[in-house]
């Protein structure tokens, strides 16, 4: 396992996942971030065409449920990693300017309380998940070949699904990467808070921390909406095929349907609810300052830090996505109680259509 002592050392484990979907990638030298030059854009781009034509070549037009349902699971991931990496690409100056106020912030946090950042923890945490993420992904690709017939049109589509899913993945990298960072830095400032007091210093790094939250939910806006509407898609019309499939007995395999249909859907929204929870615990730590500052009754400075500490009260952090819906676990249980019923709906829609 790699020895990681600051956020650079992390960043460079990150970026080689991010190579591989077509993100621009970047060093930092002097606490200052640039970009690389990299071709790994066009060809994640190229493979992206190359499988989608695979697909349309091989595949002949939806002419049943299951191909609706393939179909309509296939052009949602598609759309979502086109759009996504098209996106990066265009905000590659954003990105840097993004991480260059990261580093800058990591140092003077590091200043602020004279204790290096817990990297190692959310490095661990990075790679375990991407291992999970490609065992998982693998695995239900194997099974995928064992339920469905092994025909040429069944190996490509699961070929495609396959790349399309390992590519939606690496771009989740990005969204816990800077979410993660960010609450371990906002964790040590309030843990610096407790030692020192001094007004202008809180001021500064509080500023620093608003400034680098703002430009992350800014520049993440359309990676988030993409992605929770392409999980709930997917995990919806997953849930439907397989509730349908055991309900006409037409697999002979239904144990292995079964928990394919429980690790998948359950695996995809798993990375939505892990995002849902960083934003949720980053908030928190915004309240933690707050309380803190709110105590202060010694220091010269303390009706300063009260007035901040009720600025935070007044205007605090809120993560939402296109300020359509709040990105906490309150989102988690709007998820959940969504897709019931929207699983409800199908069905009741589905035996509609067989009385008529």
């Amino acid at each position: 396992m790699w020895h990681v002592t600051n956020i650079s050392d992390l960043a460079k484990i990150i970026f080689i996942f991010w190579k591989f979907s077509g993100l621009p990638v970047f060093h930092s030298e002097n606490s200052i971030g640039d970009r690389k030059n990299s071709y790994f854009f066009w060809l994640i781009l190229f493979l992206q065409v190359a499988f989608c034509g695979l697909y349309m070549t091989f595949i002949v037009l939806p002419h049943n449920f299951n191909d609706y349902v393939g179909f309509l699971q296939l052009a949602v991931l598609y759309f979502h990693n086109f759009v996504l990496i098209l996106h990066f690409w265009r905000k590659r100056k954003g990105l840097v300017f993004t991480f260059s106020k990261i580093l800058v912030l990591e140092r003077t946090v590091l200043y602020f309380t004279r204790k290096k950042l817990n990297c190692d923890k959310i490095t661990k945490f990075l790679i375990c998940y991407k291992a999970l993420q490609f065992s998982v992904t693998l695995g239900v690709f194997i099974s995928s070949l064992c339920l469905t017939t092994r025909t040429t049109e069944g190996i490509v589509f699961n070929l495609c699904n396959f790349l399309g899913s390992f590519l939606a993945f690496n771009f989740e990298t990005l969204l816990l990467f800077f979410l993660s960072v960010l609450n371990e830095l906002y964790l040590q400032f309030n843990c610096g808070l407790k030692r020192s007091l001094s007004y202008f210093q809180v001021l500064k790094v509080y500023f620093l921390l608003q400034e680098a939250i703002n430009d992350v939910i800014k520049l993440l806006q359309i990676q988030l909406l993409l992605k929770v509407s392409s999980d709930w898609v997917i995990t919806i019309s997953t849930l439907f095929y397989v509730l349908k499939q055991l309900q006409n007995h037409s697999l002979p395999s239904e144990n292995l349907l079964i928990l394919v249909a429980v690790i998948w859907p359950a695996f995809i929204l798993m990375s939505t609810f892990l995002m849902a929870f960083y934003c949720e615990k980053i908030e928190q730590q915004e309240n933690t300052m707050a309380n803190i500052l709110t105590q202060v009754k010694i220091v010269p400075s303390y009706k300063r830090l009260n007035l901040l500490a009720l600025r935070l009260e007044i205007k605090p952090i809120r993560f939402t996505i296109y300020e359509l819906c709040p990105l906490n676990c309150t989102f988690i249980n709007m998820m959940i109680v969504g897709m019931a019923t929207y699983l409800i709906y199908l069905f009741q829609f589905s035996q509609m259509k067989q009385i008529g």
